[in-house]
């Protein structure tokens, strides 16, 4: 998850935060090319990939998030984070 992703809701950099510190999930663990660029590599299914393995579940998050914080503020409502009803 990068900002350009996450837009300009302040209200939603607590998924940014949780994307920096959630863990990998098991049997994936970061490796380096031969030149340096980083990678994720599933040691138990030979899988690999150049983006982080939970990227996809964070970017779902925002996109659910950035419709809830809309709807509470089309309805004059405080946002509360993982609350997808206003």
């Amino acid at each position: 998850i990068n900002a350009e992703y996450m837009g300009t809701e302040s209200e939603l950099l607590w998924i940014a935060r949780d994307g920096l510190t959630t863990p990998l999930p098991e049997a994936w663990r970061p490796c380096k090319t031969n030149t340096g660029d980083l990678y994720y590599f599933n040691f138990s299914s030979g899988e690999s990939s150049w983006e982080h393995p939970m990227d996809e579940f964070f970017k779902k998050l925002v996109t659910l998030e950035k419709d809830h914080l809309a709807l509470c503020q089309q309805a004059g409502k405080p946002y509360t984070r993982g609350n997808s009803h206003p």
